[in-house]
C-alpha cells in the first residue's frame, strides 16, 4: 500500500492502493482493470459495506465513472493530483 497526499496544504494524507493484488483483492480483475482504464482515475479500493471507492483527479472525471458496475455500487471521491510517495 502507498501513502498519497492528498492535498498539501492540508496535510491530509489517504491510503490508496494502486496495484491489484492477484490473491488478497475482492475486486474482480476485469473491473479493477475497466475502473483505472479511464482517464484521470488515480486509484480503486474497496468499502466495508462491499462498494467500491473510485478516487479521481478532479469532478470532470467523475462524470466518466459508472455508478454501478456488476454487483457493487461505486462511490467516488475527488483527490486532486496525487503524488504517490513509498511508504
Amino acid at each position: 500500500m502507498q501513502q498519497v497526499n492528498r492535498n498539501e496544504l492540508d496535510g491530509e494524507s489517504i491510503a490508496v492502493d494502486f496495484k491489484a493484488p492477484e490473491t488478497e483483492n475482492p475486486i474482480p480483475k476485469k473491473i479493477y482493470d475497466r475502473l483505472l482504464a479511464i482517464d484521470g482515475v488515480r486509484g480503486v479500493g474497496i468499502g466495508k459495506a462491499r462498494e467500491l471507492w473510485v478516487y479521481v483527479r478532479d469532478g470532470n472525471v467523475r462524470l466518466r465513472v459508472p455508478k454501478h458496475i456488476d454487483k457493487f455500487d461505486i462511490q467516488v471521491r475527488v483527490t486532486g493530483e496525487v503524488h504517490a510517495q513509498q511508504g
